[in-house]
């Protein structure tokens, strides 16, 4: 059973999404972009632009947003202008032409590539998605397990709380929790403050499972990392009932070299936590750098396989997204190419968050076992 950890429905991106106003989702767009793995351009002549265009690099809060009219262009595209010039940056694979991805676009992508069923995260850069998850949930509900979200600044006032209570009520198995929505409020505040106990409390009673996501916060650093992997352990100690799983997990760039991690001290801790996992998605990363089968990422896998166990470990695409790089088959299949024991590998793919949710497997296309 194949079981992907990461996928994206959503409404289309140019529209407000859940958000007060499409320019209070323009803005959240932008606060994801301005740290791009593909390469801004310049439309005139699709140039390389090295520059920061997006954020003045100073305030790491809304404030610090540039005025550059940034706007949902068509294939894939978010574009904007500065200094003069029409800018962008392909976002999405050019074939996500309308900038929005149906749960029926989804399973049919599914099926294709031969995925059983799939975590639908609930990333606040695609809207504030709780009622249209939910509904992506009802109506496929042997394909999709959904995760709600709520404003992770205010996740200790009344109306936060009563937001996470309603996100159980609409059937979401889970909160996807983004560090950087801390950015709202300038990251005055941190996940494990004392305010937010009572918060995690509640999430625990309700038996959601917790998707952390973790990168680029405040900026993009290795001890960035680390800190928030602290913030996170501290929390699950804390509330030991809590189940967790680390989105896009140890980066290569910040923690391995030569083909080989060296993994921080808090993230063997983490492992060794009963309620623990790590979602692996090289391919949307790194898939800019390496070739498909990524041979170079293999020595990785096995690695966190044999120190963390692979009963620790989940298998995620970041599908649409993914596409820009490779298949969404090909996402999954590099795996087969690691040389992991056919037991480890069924739980890397899929046993494990099957287990996690009870899962049963599909009917989906076959494909040979060379992918």
């Amino acid at each position: 059973m194949i079981v992907d950890a990461h996928v994206h429905t959503f409404p289309s991106m140019g529209g407000p999404s859940g958000f007060p106003s499409i320019q209070a989702h323009l803005r959240r767009i932008q606060r994801g972009v301005y740290f791009p793995i593909n390469p801004v351009r310049r439309a005139r002549d699709h140039a390389p632009v090295r520059e920061q265009t997006l954020w003045n690099g100073r305030d790491l809060g809304p404030q610090g947003l540039e005025e550059v009219g940034l706007r949902v262009g068509r294939f894939g595209r978010m574009e904007w202008t500065a200094g003069g010039e029409e800018l962008y940056v392909q976002y999405f694979a050019p074939s996500l032409e309308e900038q929005s991805c149906s749960a029926e676009r989804m399973i049919a992508e599914m099926d294709y590539a031969g995925v059983d069923a799939a975590v639908l995260q609930n990333d606040s850069i695609y809207g504030r998605l709780n009622d249209f998850l939910a509904d992506c949930v009802r109506r496929y509900p042997r394909r999709f397990v959904g995760l709600g979200h709520v404003l992770e600044p205010w996740a200790h006032t009344d109306a936060q709380r009563a937001e996470l209570a309603r996100c159980a009520a609409l059937g979401h198995r889970g909160i996807f929790y983004h560090v950087a929505g801390f950015w709202e409020t300038g990251y005055r505040e941190h996940l494990d403050d004392a305010q937010y106990a009572p918060f995690w409390d509640e999430v625990a009673r309700l038996g959601l499972v917790v998707f952390w996501h973790i990168g680029g916060v405040p900026r993009p650093s290795p001890e960035a990392e680390t800190e928030q992997m602290a913030r996170i352990l501290r929390v699950m100690q804390r509330q030991p009932r809590l189940t967790g799983v680390l989105v896009q997990a140890l980066p290569p760039d910040y923690f391995a070299e030569g083909g080989r991690y060296g993994l921080p001290e808090v993230a063997r801790e983490l492992a060794r936590l009963p309620r623990f996992l790590f979602e692996l998605t090289y391919p949307i990363s790194y898939g800019h750098r390496y070739e498909y089968p990524y041979r170079e990422l293999w020595p990785l896998v096995r690695q966190l396989a044999d120190t963390f166990g692979a009963e620790r470990l989940v298998w995620g695409s970041d599908m649409p997204n993914v596409e820009r790089f490779c298949t969404y088959r090909q996402a999954w299949g590099y795996l087969r190419h690691c040389g992991l024991a056919a037991a480890d590998l069924e739980r890397l793919l899929g046993g494990n968050l099957a287990d996690l949710f009870g899962l049963e497997p599909v009917a989906t296309v076959e494909h040979p076992s060379g992918s």
